[in-house]
């Protein structure tokens, strides 16, 4: 009889449908997988079909909206409680993003679990306070391996106070590896140009990308108001996109009153992107923003870096990584650096998009499913 792995994570999540189509289907378990975005209505029907043909499984969760009502917290746990008193003994649990709902919820039924697994994405260890982390603690002490994405996240975690520095003992680096590398190359040879008109770009100007969704920590309102001075030459030259997914209403209408005083050209990508398209916005951008307020290892970025795009980088997200494989990319420590960094880098695209050039081979050996495959599947021995 097979082993039981039960996964516990958001399946509308890009990164579940990465990690599960590349992993699953290498590992002779039966999977049971809970996800805690709600119910399979978030959930593309790409990665449905993903879920189904691997034999996944799928249990709807709780609805995060319970959050914003009465009693939500508690509600929410409760319901999470439920299902997996439901689920009963497993072999293995895998938790992908730590959160202190699962540390309350998981508590009674630690002992169920011959073998327990945490991944942490970044912000479920940044972007979290301390009273956060403590919930999480069942968890910590009984998990035979955690993983974290980057060493700068196993540094963070070592200045934690007692227990959480000594936890960190058992914990390891790795990173999902990315699946987006061999449709970059499918495309790798289509004319920018016409990929350009296929999104309603213009393609007689250069493309540069302001962050990969509209939530408030990709600081896309930030980056306009840097931008408020930039020359005119500039301005004539690039097209400014912003992925916008995700973002209220009230932050869109601002952000689209800014750009329509800034008078550059621009376009909002409001949908979601499969594979192929993600991957042809990768290879048509020029220049990608990346000014998040927290992250472990960014895949987009790393994509953008594939794809040969010049990254301009905030430098409060350290890459150790990328900096000891001596990949070539822009940084800015604060905003009023960016107007004159990034009209430099358009003055001097050709040249820039060239000693880039180098950056395809190095993110290909750090992060692709290849070299990292092997060491997700031991996890499981």
């Amino acid at each position: 009889m097979k082993k039981k792995l039960l996964l516990i994570g958001s399946f509308s999540n890009f990164h579940m449908y990465n990690y599960t189509k590349n992993i699953i289907p290498y590992i002779d378990f039966e999977v049971i997988a809970i996800n805690t975005s709600g119910d399979f209505n978030t959930i593309p029907e790409s990665f449905l079909t993903s879920y189904k043909e691997n034999n996944i499984h799928l249990v709807s969760g709780p609805d995060p909206r319970m959050f914003e009502r009465k009693m939500g917290k508690i509600r929410y746990r409760f319901k999470l409680f439920q299902i997996i008193k439901q689920i009963g003994k497993v072999d293995i649990l895998h938790i992908h993003y730590v959160s202190n709902a699962l540390g309350l919820s998981l508590l009674f039924f630690l002992s169920r679990f011959h073998k327990i697994i945490l991944t942490y994405w970044g912000s479920d260890l940044y972007r979290t306070g301390l009273f956060y982390k403590i919930q999480t603690l069942p968890l910590l002490i009984s998990a035979s391996n955690i993983t974290l994405v980057t060493e700068d996240m196993k540094e963070y975690y070592k200045k934690l106070p007692y227990p959480f520095c000594k936890i960190s003992l058992k914990s390891i680096v790795l990173d999902y590896g990315d699946m987006l590398y061999y449709t970059i190359d499918k495309y790798r040879q289509d004319s920018i140009k016409l990929l350009r008109k296929e999104f309603g770009f213009n393609p007689n100007k250069i493309v540069v990308t302001i962050g990969y969704n509209g939530r408030k920590q990709m600081q896309q309102k930030e980056v306009v108001h840097a931008l408020l001075n930039l020359p005119n030459v500039i301005r004539d030259k690039i097209q400014l996109i912003f992925p916008i997914l995700f973002i209220c209403q009230e932050d869109k209408i601002e952000l689209k009153t800014q750009l329509d005083n800034l008078d550059i050209e621009y376009y909002l990508i409001e949908s979601f992107l499969d594979e192929n398209r993600i991957s042809k916005f990768r290879l048509l951008t020029d220049i990608f923003i990346h000014s998040q307020t927290t992250d472990a290892l960014s895949n987009t970025m790393l994509e953008a870096l594939y794809a040969g795009s010049i990254v301009i980088n905030g430098n409060w997200l350290e890459y150790s990584a990328l900096n000891k494989n001596n990949v070539y990319y822009f940084s800015f420590s604060n905003f009023s650096e960016l107007e004159a960094l990034l009209a430099n880098v358009v003055n001097d695209i050709d040249h820039q998009k060239l000693l880039c050039k180098n950056n395809k081979s190095i993110i290909e050996s750090i992060s692709s499913w290849s070299s990292l495959r092997n060491k997700w599947i031991d996890l499981y021995k």
